[in-house]
Protein backbone atom coordinates (compact mmCIF):
# COMPACT_ATOMS: atom_id res chain seq x y z
CA UNK A 1 0.00 0.00 0.00
CA UNK A 2 2.83 2.44 0.82
CA UNK A 3 3.93 4.34 -2.26
CA UNK A 4 7.38 5.81 -2.52
CA UNK A 5 8.25 7.56 -5.73
CA UNK A 6 11.80 8.49 -6.72
CA UNK A 7 12.36 11.88 -5.15
CA UNK A 8 14.91 12.86 -2.50
CA UNK A 9 12.10 14.62 -0.64
CA UNK A 10 9.90 11.54 -0.69
CA UNK A 11 12.84 9.47 0.51
CA UNK A 12 13.53 11.97 3.31
CA UNK A 13 9.84 11.98 4.30
CA UNK A 14 9.88 8.21 4.45
CA UNK A 15 13.04 8.25 6.60
CA UNK A 16 11.46 10.77 8.98
CA UNK A 17 8.42 8.51 9.38
CA UNK A 18 10.55 5.40 9.91
CA UNK A 19 12.28 7.21 12.79
CA UNK A 20 8.98 8.62 14.04
CA UNK A 21 7.42 5.14 14.10
CA UNK A 22 10.43 3.91 16.09
CA UNK A 23 9.89 6.77 18.53
CA UNK A 24 6.19 5.82 18.73
CA UNK A 25 7.04 2.20 19.56
CA UNK A 26 9.41 3.32 22.30
CA UNK A 27 6.76 5.66 23.73
CA UNK A 28 4.27 2.77 23.84
CA UNK A 29 6.83 0.67 25.73
CA UNK A 30 7.33 3.48 28.25
CA UNK A 31 11.04 3.92 27.52
CA UNK A 32 10.94 7.00 25.31
CA UNK A 33 13.25 9.18 27.38
CA UNK A 34 15.06 6.70 29.60
CA UNK A 35 17.41 5.09 27.08
CA UNK A 36 20.35 6.57 25.17
CA UNK A 37 19.51 4.69 21.96
CA UNK A 38 16.02 6.11 22.17
CA UNK A 39 17.37 9.63 22.34
CA UNK A 40 19.28 8.98 19.11
CA UNK A 41 15.99 8.08 17.35
CA UNK A 42 14.40 11.29 18.65
CA UNK A 43 17.39 13.29 17.38
CA UNK A 44 17.12 11.65 13.92
CA UNK A 45 13.67 13.15 13.55
CA UNK A 46 14.72 16.49 15.02
CA UNK A 47 17.75 16.81 12.75
CA UNK A 48 15.51 16.67 9.69
CA UNK A 49 13.90 20.01 10.61
CA UNK A 50 15.29 23.43 9.68
CA UNK A 51 14.44 25.32 12.88
CA UNK A 52 15.93 28.59 11.66
CA UNK A 53 13.61 28.75 8.65
CA UNK A 54 10.57 27.58 10.64
CA UNK A 55 11.31 30.26 13.26
CA UNK A 56 11.67 32.97 10.60
CA UNK A 57 8.31 32.00 9.12
CA UNK A 58 6.70 31.90 12.56
CA UNK A 59 7.79 35.42 13.51
CA UNK A 60 8.12 37.13 10.15
CA UNK A 61 10.06 40.41 10.25
CA UNK A 62 10.14 40.35 14.06
CA UNK A 63 12.60 37.43 14.02
CA UNK A 64 15.57 39.67 13.17
CA UNK A 65 14.68 42.11 15.98
CA UNK A 66 15.48 39.49 18.64
CA UNK A 67 19.06 39.08 19.84
CA UNK A 68 21.13 36.15 18.66
CA UNK A 69 20.95 34.64 22.17
CA UNK A 70 17.13 34.99 22.23
CA UNK A 71 16.80 33.37 18.80
CA UNK A 72 19.04 30.47 19.83
CA UNK A 73 17.11 29.95 23.07
CA UNK A 74 13.84 29.97 21.14
CA UNK A 75 15.08 27.35 18.65
CA UNK A 76 16.32 25.15 21.49
CA UNK A 77 12.99 25.42 23.30
CA UNK A 78 10.99 24.81 20.12
CA UNK A 79 13.00 21.64 19.48
CA UNK A 80 12.39 20.49 23.04
CA UNK A 81 8.66 21.16 22.68
CA UNK A 82 8.60 19.00 19.56
CA UNK A 83 10.58 16.25 21.26
CA UNK A 84 8.67 16.20 24.55
CA UNK A 85 5.13 17.02 23.39
CA UNK A 86 4.65 16.26 19.69
CA UNK A 87 6.79 13.14 19.24
CA UNK A 88 5.17 11.18 22.09
CA UNK A 89 1.83 11.75 20.34
CA UNK A 90 3.19 9.62 17.50
CA UNK A 91 2.31 6.57 19.58
CA UNK A 92 -1.24 7.02 18.28
CA UNK A 93 0.02 5.88 14.87
CA UNK A 94 -0.70 2.16 14.78
CA UNK A 95 0.47 1.28 11.27
CA UNK A 96 3.66 0.17 9.60
CA UNK A 97 5.65 2.23 7.15
CA UNK A 98 4.22 0.16 4.27
CA UNK A 99 0.74 1.55 5.00
CA UNK A 100 1.80 5.19 4.76
CA UNK A 101 1.50 6.77 1.31
CA UNK A 102 4.11 9.32 0.21
CA UNK A 103 3.71 11.23 -3.02
CA UNK A 104 5.39 14.34 -4.40
CA UNK A 105 2.97 17.23 -4.72
CA UNK A 106 5.28 19.82 -6.19
CA UNK A 107 9.03 20.12 -6.54
CA UNK A 108 9.63 20.54 -2.79
CA UNK A 109 6.35 19.36 -1.22
CA UNK A 110 5.47 15.81 -0.25
CA UNK A 111 1.94 14.67 0.59
CA UNK A 112 1.79 12.05 3.33
CA UNK A 113 -1.33 10.00 4.09
CA UNK A 114 -1.31 8.10 7.38
CA UNK A 115 -4.10 5.68 8.37
CA UNK A 116 -5.11 6.46 11.95
CA UNK A 117 -7.91 5.78 14.40
CA UNK A 118 -9.75 8.68 16.01
CA UNK A 119 -12.09 8.55 18.94
CA UNK A 120 -15.54 9.88 18.03
CA UNK A 121 -18.26 9.75 20.68
CA UNK A 122 -16.38 6.99 22.51
CA UNK A 123 -15.93 4.83 19.38
CA UNK A 124 -12.72 4.31 17.41
CA UNK A 125 -13.20 5.38 13.81
CA UNK A 126 -10.71 4.66 11.01
CA UNK A 127 -9.53 7.81 9.30
CA UNK A 128 -6.62 9.19 7.31
CA UNK A 129 -4.40 11.99 8.52
CA UNK A 130 -3.18 14.05 5.60
CA UNK A 131 0.07 15.93 6.01
CA UNK A 132 2.38 17.90 3.78
CA UNK A 133 6.10 18.36 4.33
CA UNK A 134 7.74 21.44 2.83
CA UNK A 135 11.42 20.90 2.02
CA UNK A 136 14.39 22.89 0.93
CA UNK A 137 18.01 22.05 0.46
CA UNK A 138 20.30 23.19 3.25
CA UNK A 139 23.90 22.37 2.47
CA UNK A 140 23.90 18.75 1.35
CA UNK A 141 20.71 17.83 3.21
CA UNK A 142 17.03 18.14 2.47
CA UNK A 143 15.38 19.70 5.52
CA UNK A 144 11.74 20.12 6.44
CA UNK A 145 11.08 23.79 7.05
CA UNK A 146 7.29 23.64 7.46
CA UNK A 147 4.45 21.15 7.60
CA UNK A 148 0.73 21.22 6.85
CA UNK A 149 -1.02 19.45 9.73
CA UNK A 150 -4.74 19.26 10.50
CA UNK A 151 -5.71 21.84 7.91
CA UNK A 152 -3.07 24.48 8.62
CA UNK A 153 0.61 25.16 8.10
CA UNK A 154 2.64 24.77 11.29
CA UNK A 155 4.35 28.14 10.73
CA UNK A 156 0.98 29.90 10.35
CA UNK A 157 -0.31 28.34 13.56
CA UNK A 158 2.85 29.32 15.44
CA UNK A 159 2.82 32.86 13.98
CA UNK A 160 -0.76 33.43 15.11
CA UNK A 161 0.03 32.19 18.62
CA UNK A 162 3.21 34.24 18.94
CA UNK A 163 1.65 37.42 17.48
CA UNK A 164 -1.12 37.18 20.07
CA UNK A 165 1.32 36.45 22.90
CA UNK A 166 3.59 39.37 21.90
CA UNK A 167 0.67 41.78 22.30
CA UNK A 168 0.83 41.16 26.07
CA UNK A 169 4.28 39.74 26.80
CA UNK A 170 7.89 40.35 25.93
CA UNK A 171 9.81 37.78 23.92
CA UNK A 172 11.79 36.83 27.06
CA UNK A 173 8.53 36.19 28.94
CA UNK A 174 7.36 33.95 26.10
CA UNK A 175 10.65 32.06 26.24
CA UNK A 176 10.21 31.57 30.00
CA UNK A 177 6.68 30.22 29.42
CA UNK A 178 7.99 27.84 26.76
CA UNK A 179 10.67 26.62 29.20
CA UNK A 180 8.00 25.95 31.85
CA UNK A 181 5.92 24.03 29.33
CA UNK A 182 8.93 21.92 28.34
CA UNK A 183 9.69 21.15 32.00
CA UNK A 184 6.07 20.20 32.65
CA UNK A 185 6.06 17.91 29.60
CA UNK A 186 9.34 16.31 30.71
CA UNK A 187 7.97 15.57 34.17
CA UNK A 188 4.77 14.14 32.73
CA UNK A 189 6.58 11.94 30.21
CA UNK A 190 9.10 10.70 32.75
CA UNK A 191 6.20 9.55 34.93
CA UNK A 192 4.89 7.57 31.93
CA UNK A 193 8.28 6.01 31.25
CA UNK A 194 9.09 2.99 33.38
Amino acid sequence: MGQVQGSPYVDQSRNVFISLLSVADLAKKGVLFTDTKTQLKVKEVSNSIDLERLSQLSFGKRWQSFTKAQRQRFKNLLMQLLEWILYPKAQKINVGIDQIVFSPKEKNIVDVKVPIEREVDGDLVKDTAELKFFFHKLGKQQKIYDAFIEGERLSTNLKRQFDKALEKKTFDQILDLMAKRVNKAKESQKKNDK
